[in-house]
This record gives C-alpha cells, sequence and structure tokens, in this order.
C-alpha cells in the first residue's frame, strides 16, 4: 500500500512531504568527517581558554589532515541540503569503528565522550531507511550494506 499525498505536498496525514535528495555515505567518510569535527572543537576549547586567560593563544598542531576537513565540509553540506540516511547496519558499523570496539582498546574517558558527542549529532539527524534487496553488488561483501540502504532510500547519490 503506497503513501497517498494531497496537492499542497503533504501527505494525508498531515506531515510534510521531503523534497530533499536522499545521500547515503559510507563509514570511511564519517569517520574522516568526525577527526575533522573533532579537531574543530579542540581547536576552539584551546582558543577559548587562551582568551579566559588573555594571553596571546599559541598555534596548536591541528591533528586533522586536508582529508578529513573536506570529509567534514562535504557532511555538513548533505546534512544541510541534503538528507543524509542510514540503516540500522550501517549506522552500527559507524558507531562501532566510531568507538574502537571492535579492537576492544581503551581510549581516554574525554575522547570517548566526544566522539560519542559526535554520534549523538550525526544520529539526531540522519534518517533511518529500511535497506532494501538491491541486484547491484558489491565487490566487498561487507560494503553492499550501503547499496542496500541506498536502494531503500531511493538515494540520488552513494559517497
Amino acid at each position: 500500500m503506497g503513501r497517498h499525498y494531497q496537492h499542497n505536498g503533504q501527505q494525508q496525514g498531515g506531515a510534510p512531504r521531503d523534497h530533499r535528495k536522499a545521500v547515503v555515505i559510507d563509514t570511511n567518510v564519517m569517520i574522516d568527517a568526525m577527526v575533522g569535527w573533532l579537531d574543530r572543537k579542540e581547536q576552539r576549547q584551546h582558543e577559548e581558554h587562551y582568551r579566559a586567560l588573555k594571553l596571546p593563544f599559541p598555534r596548536r598542531e591541528s591533528f586533522a589532515g586536508p582529508q578529513d576537513r573536506r570529509a567534514l565540509f562535504l557532511l555538513e553540506h548533505c546534512l544541510e541540503r541534503h538528507r543524509v540516511c542510514h540503516s540500522h547496519a550501517t549506522m552500527k558499523e559507524f558507531v562501532q569503528i566510531a568507538l574502537d570496539l571492535k579492537n576492544r582498546t581503551r581510549m581516554p574517558p574525554t575522547q570517548a565522550m566526544r566522539r560519542i558527542d559526535f554520534i549523538n549529532f550525526l544520529e539526531a539527524r540522519v534518517t533511518f531507511v529500511e535497506p532494501a534487496r538491491s541486484s547491484l553488488r558489491c565487490r566487498d561483501p561487507k560494503d553492499q550494506m550501503f547499496l542496500e540502504a541506498a536502494q531503500g532510500a531511493q538515494a540520488r547519490f552513494l559517497i
């Protein structure tokens, strides 16, 4: 049973129809964006600390590379102008890698909390979709879930 829309672009239940293009973003791009986000957040805290002490702040060495800053720009652009979609499986993979749960290494609590902040930031802004079986097959079977999420979201882009 399909959804029926009235002429004003709203579902009959009254919810507005989302006309933004759907985008699915791969875990590697999201990890790079997270590194860029964490670096920018740390830079701002560094500057605020020195401003509060009324001291000129020394240049802080950035741990984010150019690809991290580009990925962050891309993610922010997509969140602002498109509908970023993920399935629960693709988000689970991102969270596991972001928190390094597979290797079970211990990270400092402040670093873990910052990563959790980013995860919460992201989860509040993405649209979760049901994956759909795709006739396309990915060379890497672990990436098949991204094709299926893109198919389920009827995504225009898979980044």
